[in-house]
């Protein structure tokens, strides 16, 4: 039996991208079959892979004794010789740069060629949705006010700035209005986080989003509400200029693009102590952090 990596997907489309690149080159390397597998509320990432010209062999995690790996010790150099013939079972999130410093012109070669169509104006992902609901975003080391937004634009030389949203409208909320809106994520108005990691009030998330409404509004953006997630993902990806935030669907989207300017949100996720995969910390030509 052909030996194989199995990479378990969790929800979460810039997660399974992670997932996914860091099976395959193991896979690559070490001549194995590479599956995914998924639980039922992630499964929607397989069509966006499709979307983007791959095709996943999806399959349930073999029995047999595999090498684990997950976060703890993915950075091992696992694409080596000491492994060949060994099968892997892979379950983790793999957010860290070095694992993929060396690969990236490789890992180009696995996704559709976007050529850089827009070089005068700049993309901003502007990842709001259930984020809007999690205590996390309003923690004091972490909250992104207005202002923030606007200086970190400022750092760039661009004629129109095209902002992509999981929003679904471009319009000041209401509570009513934010608790009916359905994001990417699968969750309707935040309803599916956990109370423990959700914020009391809603309001909150209310006056929050209207305040960046606001201040971005008035530097009449071209918005991309309501697309797929993989056409968000070219899209950006065909920009010379590109800002984001800390999300993984955007930082691979920027390495993956051919942009001469990419900026990163530096304390990327402060909340998670030494958890915090440090993304914005990548040593690519143009790249710089902003917070």
């Amino acid at each position: 039996m052909k030996p194989t990596v199995a990479v378990e997907g969790t929800n979460g489309f810039g997660n399974n991208l992670f997932q996914y690149i860091y099976a395959r080159l193991i896979a690559e390397s070490q001549g194995c079959e590479l599956s995914m597998f998924f639980k039922p509320k992630a499964k929607y990432a397989i069509k966006v892979f499709a979307e983007l010209g791959i095709q996943l062999k999806v399959g349930k995690p073999f029995q047999f004794r595999p090498i684990v790996v997950n976060d703890r010790n993915a950075s091992t150099e696992f694409y080596g010789s000491a492994f060949k013939g060994r099968s892997f079972r892979l379950s983790g999130h793999f957010e860290n740069y070095r694992l993929y410093s060396k690969h990236f012109e490789r890992i180009k070669k696995w996704f559709p060629v976007i050529e850089t169509q827009n070089k005068k104006d700049l993309v901003f992902h502007l990842r709001m949705g259930d984020r809007l609901f999690l205590k996390n975003t309003y923690l004091k080391e972490h909250q992104i006010k207005p202002e923030q937004y606007l200086a970190a634009i400022q750092k760039f030389d661009f004629a129109r700035l095209h902002i992509v949203t999981d929003m679904p409208a471009w319009e000041p909320v209401t509570l009513d209005s934010l608790s009916k809106m359905k994001f990417h994520a699968g969750g309707t108005g935040g309803k599916k986080i956990s109370q423990r990691r959700r914020i009391e009030d809603d309001t909150v998330a209310v006056d929050y989003f209207n305040e960046i409404y606001e201040a971005l509004h008035k530097l009449d953006p071209l918005v991309r509400c309501g697309h797929s997630i993989a056409d968000d993902f070219n899209y950006i990806r065909s920009f010379d200029q590109i800002l984001f935030q800390s999300g993984t669907l955007s930082w691979w989207a920027a390495c993956l693009s051919d942009a001469s300017k990419v900026g990163a949100y530096g304390p990327w996720r402060p909340f998670r102590g030494t958890a915090n995969s440090q993304l914005s910390d990548v040593r690519l030509p143009g790249w710089f952090v902003w917070q």
